[in-house]
């Protein structure tokens, strides 16, 4: 190959390399990194043009490949929303299920923020407890021709009471009537994670990219976004759903690691004497609920604070200290309600809880209809 063409051909390839080096960083949503290493191919075609020849061509080469970049980009994070929409991913919007338009004339809403609990790990999307609920809430709805009641799937894996704050902030536009603030497994420990707002994107313009949170290497032999992870229980975005079918080992592995970090309890205990932490151990906690409460009721939602099933003596003492909170604090305000949903699931029930936390569609269905009247009541 002549001097010149090989030449071109190397400068050309520079540049190429430059633009595809860039789309992870765009899909990160490290903007000024990616875009960055999108200008270094600028450099690269300046370089290759010399003197005299229009530099205007450098400029719209670079557009253009810009441009193809992110749309290349765009298009493939949409394909990947709509692939995993069941299997452990989420909307377009950053949220499980469909993605919520206008609110409708005399259409009531409802929100459920949470973990992985209320987000439904290790099942499809349309059988989590928000799902289940509003099923619930809107049976009999057309026979009597009331408007119809939604149930926004607001949780994701490892979140904790922290990110509340965020998440009602963030999807303030929904104008739900109540929120459901259903916790305590994820702030047994200090938790201040918000996973949205990882994103760069989501916090600009509303869009949570996917690709964040798909392994790249392996994702055209995947139908879901599940792992297995023998060791430690870590419920990380990468962890994102975990299918009730898996073999029964695996399961029972992570049942085991769950008893190792947390404890358990007795069958048929219902806890109930402070023995551990003191109550100060669980301020960071109730003040994250406060904060998440204080939001709410000044978007004009009433709130309903609910715990999760009993899974260690912990957690029994941890929601004593919530249950107290909310008595002493919010005791005369008719807006926040507490239910205690500790003796709803026995977690030990393989039927009910397939892991020893996370809960099948048949305990998702369980607790959804436990939790339908007081929503119900709420409304009214």
């Amino acid at each position: 190959m002549p001097r010149v063409a090989r030449g071109h051909v190397a400068w050309l390839g520079a540049g190429g390399a430059l633009a595809v080096a860039a789309i992870p960083l765009l899909v990160q949503g490290r903007w000024l990194v990616g875009l960055g290493t999108l200008g270094l191919t600028l450099l690269a075609l300046a370089w290759y043009l010399v003197p005299g020849r229009k530099i205007a061509f450098a400029f719209a080469a670079i557009a253009l490949s810009t441009i193809g970049t992110l749309a290349s980009v765009a298009g493939l994070d949409l394909y990947m929303h709509q692939r995993y929409a069941s299997g452990g991913g989420y909307n377009v919007w950053g949220y499980r299920g469909p993605a919520l338009g206008r609110k409708q004339a005399g259409e009531r809403r409802v929100e459920m923020l949470g973990g992985s609990v209320t987000f439904g790990y290790g099942v499809p999307a349309d059988e989590t407890i928000p799902a289940y609920l509003q099923a619930a809430l809107n049976r009999g709805a057309d026979a009597r021709h009331a408007p119809p009641i939604v149930v926004a799937n607001l949780g994701w894996n490892s979140e904790g009471a922290y990110s509340f704050q965020y998440t009602l902030k963030d999807y303030e536009y929904l104008h739900s009537d109540v929120a459901i603030l259903y916790s305590g497994y994820n702030d047994l420990g200090m938790n201040t994670q918000v996973f949205r707002h990882d994103s760069a994107v989501f916090r600009l313009t509303g869009y949570l990219p996917i690709l964040q949170i798909i392994p790249l290497t392996n994702w055209l032999r995947r139908d879901t976004l599940a792992t297995a992870d023998p060791g430690r229980v870590v419920f990380t975005p990468q962890r994102s759903d975990q299918y009730a079918t898996e073999a029964a080992d695996a399961a029972l592995r992570v049942s085991q690691a769950l008893e190792r970090q947390l404890g358990r309890l007795v069958p048929g205990e219902t806890g109930g004497a402070v023995k551990g932490p003191q109550p100060d151990s669980w301020q960071p906690y109730l003040q994250s609920l406060r904060a998440a409460i204080t939001i709410a009721l000044a978007q004009g939602k009433r709130v309903l604070v609910v715990t999760e099933p009993w899974i260690s003596d912990t957690h029994v003492e941890q929601q004593e200290a919530v249950a107290e909170m909310i008595r002493t604090e919010y005791g005369n305000d008719p807006r926040v309600r507490y239910r205690n949903a500790g003796l709803t699931i026995d977690l030990h029930d393989r039927a009910m809880c397939w892991d020893g936390m996370h809960l099948t569609a048949a305990g998702n269905k369980f607790v959804a209809e436990w939790l339908a009247p007081d929503v119900e009541e709420i409304l009214r």
